[in-house]
């Protein structure tokens, strides 16, 4: 182009000589213009160009986001990884990629998955952890003489459990069983371990992987305040007032009456304590504030009375139900931030009792509830209110749990049957045969399956 503009101007000024430098001017002005005209066009042609480049980086870079996506789905549906530090090749949306999965030397149960489309990566830090299999205990016939049984999957065979090793002193006695997702089960016995001749508490493990039980160590109570106060403290109140909940990090029991508040008896009330199981310590715990709802839903601090029903747990928290002299439950839940409470249980008819409580994976909380009408009603805790779930509608239910993807079990205790929620369809169970008297939904790790989750990506 600046050669057609210098032919132009030589051309112009032979023949117009004699004009004068108006006419070079004229020229001069229109090769400036075509100029500019020019590079107008080349930064076009550029932006157009960068333009299509930016449009095909994000292409890639949401490919190879999406790459790492579909493997850590492959991962999941495997539940292993059988290339750590080797490549993966495929297509996403017709373009080709290529992947790389490192493990952390630091950290090995953390794993870097790069994947590179083009000139373009993503890459997510995922990590490692066992996969749970269904793992369930029942224990059937009297407190005195129970029968313990394990259930390794949903629809398979239930087995005797050998019962706990019987020291001297010990007595068959098992008030209340727990387990969590570590494939363990606690019982609740008595033995004269530390008093000749007074059965105190103690608990016992039982190990699926091993098939074999050991004790704890003794539970730190106060041994003297028993023996002054027998009429709360015979080994049948405990029979009937202890209860007990685990998780995968501790186990938290409850000794003595089930009393959190008594006024008329000042000193005859329980005792709460944590089991560290990594640590394998005891430690006790501090009460939760003696407010509980009335028959409005509104809370009352003036009690004589505050009696404490049950306890559940799952990850990261321990649920306490208990009632003042209203017929009307308190849940309080105790995590690492302390004890904090949950909200009335709602009914057709204002606010009632739980029957049956229990907690879930990632937070999650279920309670079974009868209403004055006699309507049994599943209610489900979902950002910090009760919602109402489905229940079969047979009469007997009488328990709730959760197990491990977070399902609801309900059991009939009238038919020994139990129930599984899968998509808004009750699923039935068996049971034991036998008076089964509680049912515990576990899980434990498996020796060769995991789950994979991104933890990071960037």
């Amino acid at each position: 182009m600046a050669y057609q503009i210098h032919l132009v101007y030589t051309v112009r000024v032979r023949l117009n000589r004699g004009k004068g430098y108006l006419v070079i001017s004229a020229l001069m002005i229109v090769a400036v213009a075509m100029f500019y005209s020019t590079a107008t066009l080349a930064s076009l042609r550029a932006l157009q160009q960068e333009s299509g480049w930016s449009q095909s980086r994000t292409q890639e870079l949401a490919a190879a986001r999406s790459a790492t996506a579909l493997l850590v789905s492959q991962f999941n549906q495997a539940g292993q990884l059988d290339n750590v530090g080797g490549t993966f090749q495929g297509e996403i949306n017709s373009l080709p990629y290529t992947a790389t999965l490192v493990q952390d030397p630091n950290q090995p149960e953390l794993f870097r998955l790069t994947a590179r489309v083009g000139n373009s990566t993503s890459t997510r830090v995922i990590r490692q952890e066992p996969r749970v299999l269904h793992t369930a205990f029942a224990r059937s016939g009297p407190v005195g003489l129970p029968t313990l049984h394990l259930q390794k999957t949903q629809n398979g065979d239930w087995e005797e459990l050998p019962a706990p090793p019987q020291g001297t002193g010990d007595l068959a006695r098992i008030p209340a069983i727990a387990s969590n997702f570590q494939g363990e089960l606690y019982a609740f016995r008595f033995g004269e371990r530390l008093h000749p001749g007074v059965p105190t508490p103690f608990l016992s493990r039982y190990d699926v992987e091993s098939n074999t039980w050991a004790d704890l160590p003794p539970i730190p109570y106060d041994f003297m305040q028993s023996l002054t106060n027998q009429d709360g403290w015979t080994m049948e109140s405990y029979a009937r007032q202890t209860v007990l909940a685990a998780n995968d990090r501790a186990v938290f029991t409850i000794v003595g009456p089930n009393h959190l508040l008594n006024r008329n008896l000042p000193t005859e009330v329980a005792e709460f304590f944590l089991y560290d199981i990594k640590n394998e310590q005891w430690s006790s715990v501090d009460r939760p504030p003696v407010s509980v709802y009335d028959s409005n839903g509104g809370l009352d601090s003036n009690q004589d009375e505050v009696v404490i029903h049950q306890l559940a747990a799952s990850d990261g928290q321990f649920l306490m139900e208990l009632s003042g002299q209203d017929d009307v439950s308190t849940v309080y839940r105790l995590s690492e931030g302390g004890w904090s409470r949950l909200p009335a249980i709602p009914t057709s008819n204002g606010f009632g009792k739980i029957g049956s409580l229990a907690a879930g994976p990632n937070g999650e909380v279920s309670a079974l509830v009868r209403d004055p009408s006699g309507d049994l009603q599943l209610l489900n805790l979902e950002d910090g209110r009760w919602s109402a779930g489905s229940t079969p509608g047979n009469p007997g239910i009488q328990t709730v749990g959760v197990d491990s993807e977070g399902k609801n079990w309900l059991q009939n205790q009238t038919m020994n049957k139990a129930y599984q929620l899968n998509q808004d369809v009750w699923e039935e169970k068996e049971l034991p045969s036998g008076n089964i008297r509680e049912v515990e939904i576990g899980a434990r790790p498996s020796p060769d399956l995991h789950y994979y989750q991104t933890t990071t990506r960037y």
